[in-house]
């Protein structure tokens, strides 16, 4: 079941004890975007438009996820992403689309 809270999400880390924002204000997952429209909008956008709404201008990496930070720290120590070195032009690519993030404004002013 998707989180549809809006508000900025933080946890404390357990060894500096101090407040992380593990999600900014007013952002939903594309993921919780897209059940949203099916259960409440009851519409089902297939996967162009789920492609359009990545790549938009509006969509952005969480970049204050522990993950996120996590997979930057280990591509700045040299790791490389090996799917994308061996396939470089590959689509529909199996990707965990929680982090992508949209801001709140852009999908009511999408809806108008």
């Amino acid at each position: 079941m998707s989180d549809y809270n809006v508000e900025e999400q933080c946890y404390i880390d357990p060894v500096s004890n101090i407040a992380i924002v593990s999600r900014k204000q007013n952002l939903l997952s594309v993921r919780t975007l897209i059940e949203l429209m099916h259960k409440v909008g009851g519409v089902q956008w297939d996967n162009n438009i789920q492609r359009e709404i990545g790549n938009s201008d509006d969509a952005t990496l969480n970049m204050d996820s522990p993950s996120f930070q996590w997979m930057k720290s280990l591509l700045e120590s040299g790791m490389i992403d090996a799917f994308r070195a061996f396939y470089p032009t590959a689509e529909d690519r199996c990707v965990n689309d929680c982090s992508l993030w949209v801001k709140v404004s852009f999908v009511f002013q999408s809806l108008i």
